[in-house]
């Protein structure tokens, strides 16, 4: 989730979940490319990994933006959240 400090809009642009064979990890983008995903990783922390390298926010011009260090589940309303959702970016201009 990319989120904006100065206006409060927020963008999903990456993410990971956890199913049977480990975890999924992905990064959103314009077109389908095969190497933007990354599935049956064997931990959190290489879900992680995977989607960072990736910088997901460099098409969104956060240049600068840090990663939230800490994984956060996300809700199913930006409105009900009480902390950011993985792989939170924080964003200021």
């Amino acid at each position: 989730m990319l989120s904006d400090d100065d206006t409060g809009r927020e963008q999903s642009i990456s993410g990971f979940r956890e199913n049977a064979q480990g975890f999924d990890a992905y990064v959103t983008t314009s077109e389908y490319d095969p190497i933007n995903s990354n599935n049956g990783l064997t931990n959190i922390a290489k879900a992680r990994a995977f989607v960072e390298s990736s910088h997901p926010w460099d098409p969104y011009g956060a240049q600068g933006a840090e990663v939230d260090p800490e994984v956060r589940p996300a809700s199913a309303k930006p409105s009900q959240r009480t902390s950011l959702p993985p792989q939170s970016l924080r964003h200021s201009r």
